[in-house]
């Protein structure tokens, strides 16, 4: 009985050792990946494509969070997107940029199967199949499960909007009204944003009709799309 007793007290301070491992490795890992979510973050308010060196540091930042934490679909979902930066900037027509377009599809389905509630990384594969070119059934499912899983999620709306911009002349009839819906609701919650995207993109036609004849929403498009044109003639 004693040994019973001394052989559950030893599997219960290795299993209590364990978790204080695990989450350990947690903290660091989550430390560790901040470099890469301050640089995605600056990436999308520039509205412009990173450097190699700033690619590279974010790249070896989720790295090694993952390695730490290789079950948090957050890293994966991160990596993806840096992925994707990576092919921003370059020509679409360049075997290069498929390649990287390519690898970050493969990377947000991975963090698709770690966490298939995540509407993050729905909206990532969609925006990516979008540069592709892949408007295809895998594409209209990421654009469905995206706005069903995260329909007030601010990240998840502008990549749905900024699919609504680009693309919505060549989408089937469901998904166009999908990423539609999304527009507006972005409108409703985040309006400066998606003026500023529209703007970055180009689109300020597109999203005028879109105002609802608001004056100071107008102006502010007006003044972003100026500000945008100025930055892309230098």
């Amino acid at each position: 009985m004693m040994n019973l007793s001394r052989n559950l007290g030893y599997g219960g301070a290795a299993l209590l050792l364990v978790l204080a491992l695990w989450a350990l490795a947690n903290g660091v890992a989550d430390v560790a990946w901040q470099p890469a979510r301050t640089a995605l973050a600056r990436w999308e308010a520039a509205g412009s494509a990173p450097g190699a060196e700033a690619l590279e540091q974010a790249r070896a930042a989720l790295a090694l969070a993952r390695t730490l934490d290789p079950l948090n679909p957050r890293y994966v979902q991160e990596s993806a997107r840096v992925r994707e930066w990576a092919a921003i900037g370059l020509p679409p027509w360049e075997t290069g940029t498929r390649d990287r377009l390519e690898d970050a599809l493969a990377a947000y389905r991975d963090a698709i199967a770690l966490r298939p509630t995540w509407p993050y990384a729905w909206a990532g594969l969609a925006r990516a199949k979008l540069r592709l070119l892949q408007l295809d059934a895998e594409f209209e499912r990421a654009v469905e499960r995206a706005g069903a899983l995260g329909p007030w999620e601010p990240e998840v709306l502008l990549a749905l909007t900024e699919i609504d911009l680009l693309a919505e002349p060549l989408l089937a009839e469901t998904a166009s009204a999908r990423v539609a819906a999304a527009t507006e609701r972005a409108l409703r919650q985040q309006p400066r944003e998606v003026i500023r995207l529209a703007a970055r993109l180009g689109q300020a036609d597109r999203l005028r009709p879109r105002l609802a004849g608001d004056k100071a929403l107008e102006k502010q498009l007006e003044r972003e799309a100026r500000r945008s044109a100025a930055g892309n003639a230098r």
